[in-house]
């Protein structure tokens, strides 16, 4: 009787009830006289003869009512299952049958769709159709370098997991489901729409711009290119000799650092490569070695990479460079120069009507550099000062400790001159006479100064 019954699960799918009923009410007839055999023997009876078998018979048709009661339960219970289970396929069919329309930032109508059905359908995203990953994926990477595009592939992501879930769920499925499926294509269309895929033409690109120092003169402190694209704008060379304006540049002329082996030089903050000016507020002192080492690397780099290609579009690129200072007596040399730049991110026609609106600026650098600037060496601690140098320092010029103390008991000098008048009179009353050619010669002495060494 179970192997029937079982046999007849084919034919339930199927929806052929009126023949499953038969066969069934089949199966229970011929399992009467077992069912009677089996009541009997729990009484006792043994065996059913003939004078119980009338009894049997007039119990025969309210078996029969009975069963026929059993058989229409029954067949209404597999119609409900039937109708149930042709429900649940039509709801579970409704997910991937499910559309939802936006536009993008800029105006461009889409809308996300299934293909396919079942677990293999695809979700899918039309304008030009392809699917929605694709879509994502195939995006400039300036816009793919936005917050808008990482929201846009998070919620891609999450709802992919929502949408192909497959862990067994209870009767209610179907319709959460499909509940869940639209929400989720609500909020992946969210998210698409504030995407701008556009490429931009000949007229949204803005126009490079040189170095914009703040305030106009002084030191450099924090030098900015808002725009570069295309070829930059031209720089300019600084002034030549010490008087350029260059903070720290006389005294480094003066010092002769401009011709040592790894000589200084008036460096451009912003490189003249990438618009900078060669004024006073975009140049420091430095070493040939520092400007001509890692950082014009960097320079090279941000240079090189104006000129990169993303499919058709342009690189637009901010520069800033800045630059911290020593104190005390080289106040006017910088301690070390730090540079970034980074992309300006295309945001679409609609974000604007000039091209400076339309490109945001993505303040995460792409090139970063920092390069220590060392401090100059002025050779003063060789230094001898006929105002403030100890007898034993003075001594290093004059060979004399005679002539060193009258140099300190006749202190302060005004000038060279001043000098040789004071301590020429001073020691005409000694045995040292007239020293005058000796007091010149010192005063040539490229060592001796009349400052305090201790002060720039």
């Amino acid at each position: 009787m179970v192997n029937q019954t079982l046999d007849t699960v084919l034919d339930i799918a199927a929806g052929s009830v009126e023949k499953v009923g038969a066969k069934f009410e089949a199966i229970m007839h011929r399992g009467m006289p077992i069912i009677i055999g089996f009541l009997a023997d729990q009484v006792g009876l043994g065996g059913i003869g003939t004078a119980i078998r009338g009894i049997v018979d007039k119990l025969r048709e309210q078996v029969d009512k009975a069963i026929l009661w059993l058989i229409d339960k029954v067949k209404a219970g597999i119609e409900a299952l039937i109708g149930a289970v042709k429900a649940g396929v039509a709801a579970v069919l409704d997910w991937w049958s499910a559309r939802k329309k936006f536009k993008t930032a800029d105006a461009e109508d889409h809308e996300l769709f299934f293909e396919g059905s079942g677990e293999g359908a695809e979700l899918m995203i039309e304008s030009k159709k392809s699917p929605a990953r694709k879509f994502l994926d195939d995006l400039p990477d300036t816009v793919k370098a936005t917050p808008d595009w990482a929201t846009a592939d998070a919620a891609f992501t999450a709802a992919k997991k929502v949408i192909y879930d497959n862990t067994p769920k209870d009767k209610d499925e179907p319709e959460r489901r499909k509940k869940l499926v639209e929400g989720e294509l609500v909020r992946i269309s969210a998210a698409f729409s504030r995407l701008a895929p556009d490429q931009p033409g000949p007229g949204d690109y803005p126009t490079s711009a040189g170095v914009k120092p703040p305030g106009g003169g002084g030191k450099a402190r924090k030098n900015v290119v808002e725009f570069i694209c295309d070829t930059p704008v031209a720089g300019s060379k600084p002034k030549q000799g010490e008087d350029s304006g260059t903070p720290g540049w006389k005294r480094v002329h003066k010092a002769g650092l401009t011709d040592q082996s790894d000589k200084w030089v008036q460096m451009h903050v912003v490189s003249e490569q990438l618009g900078g000016e060669g004024q006073p507020n975009n140049l420091i002192s430095a070493p040939n070695s520092i400007n001509t080492g890692y950082f014009r690397s960097w320079e090279h780099a941000v240079v090189g990479s104006v000129a990169a290609r993303d499919k058709k579009m342009k690189a637009v690129l901010w520069v800033d460079v800045s630059v911290s200072w020593r104190g005390g007596k080289y106040s006017d040399f910088a301690d070390s120069v730090s540079g970034r730049a980074g992309l300006r991110l295309w945001k679409g026609k609609a974000k604007g009507k000039n091209a400076e609106e339309r490109w945001e600026k993505n303040t995460t650098p792409t090139f970063t550099a920092e390069v220590a600037v060392p401090k100059p060496d002025f050779h003063e601690e060789d230094l001898i000062s006929l105002n403030f140098s100890s007898k034993t320092d003075l001594d290093k010029i004059t060979g004399s400790r005679r002539l060193s103390e009258l140099i300190t008991e006749n202190r302060t000098y005004l000038s060279y001159p001043d000098f040789i008048s004071k301590v020429n009179a001073a020691a005409k009353n000694t045995s040292l006479g007239d020293i005058k050619a000796d007091l010149t010669a010192i005063t040539k002495d490229k060592k001796v100064v009349l400052k305090d060494v201790s002060e720039p």
